[in-house]
């Protein structure tokens, strides 16, 4: 996909959207394992299929500011994210983030 593409207000709205949805539903479920005392760091790597720094760098602010998780680091496509999750389980997550960039960016 081209950067021009990006751009487009069809795009922007979407990732607005999810966005904006992420961010309150994540915090709900992250209030609950925080006062639970659930949680278990740990880092997982997230390949994109991309290697356009604007569709990388949008997707490393979405998944940094959505709670319980920071993109610590991007080396070529690979985003490096640490998860504060219930389990061990990073498949989840993972398949979580490429859907997201499913939604917005195909």
């Amino acid at each position: 996909m081209e950067t021009k593409n990006i751009l487009s207000l069809k795009i922007l709205f979407k990732y607005g959207i999810l966005l904006f949805v992420s961010i309150y539903v994540d915090a709900y479920h992250h209030i609950k394992r925080i006062i639970k005392k659930q949680s278990n760091p740990h880092f997982i790597e997230v390949e994109l299929p991309t290697d356009d720094p604007l569709i990388l760098t949008m997707m490393a602010n979405f998944i940094t500011l959505t709670p319980g998780t920071i993109t610590v680091d991007i080396i070529g496509k690979t985003l490096y994210i640490l998860d504060i999750d219930i389990n061990n389980d990073s498949e989840i997550t993972k398949e979580s983030i490429l859907n997201i960039y499913k939604k917005i960016f195909e």
